[in-house]
């Protein structure tokens, strides 16, 4: 729903014209807050786990993703039921194959290189 739109649903409900504003406000910042495309421009650089819809994880750097939402991952690892299978470097992964991807703290992931 557009920001006029709602204004006016508001407004003829009765709803108080400062009010209105503040529902618009809170709803166009979260709204652009959970968009999936700044989302994953945030993790850009930093290091990601994926899961696709078959099971398998893989964790690397997300060096970028297309209009698409194609994710390219470096120094990636791939888990198959949690265990690392192997060290593929450089993968590109299609937007349609991704179940979640979640950023990875840092000291999650030195903790991890360590075991």
């Amino acid at each position: 729903m557009e920001g006029s739109q709602l204004q006016s649903d508001l407004n003829r409900f009765g709803f108080e014209k400062v009010i209105a504003e503040a529902v618009i406000e809170t709803f166009a910042h979260s709204h652009d807050e959970f968009a999936p495309q700044s989302f994953l421009s945030g993790l850009t650089g930093k290091p990601v786990m994926m899961k696709l819809k078959w099971g398998m994880e893989y964790k690397g750097y997300l060096l970028s993703v297309d209009s698409h939402m194609n994710m390219q991952l470096a120094n990636t690892e791939e888990y198959i039921d949690g265990a690392l299978s192997g060290h593929l470097d450089e993968v590109l992964i299609r937007c349609s194959n991704v179940l979640y991807i979640r950023g990875i703290e840092q000291e999650e992931e030195n903790r991890e290189m360590r075991e």
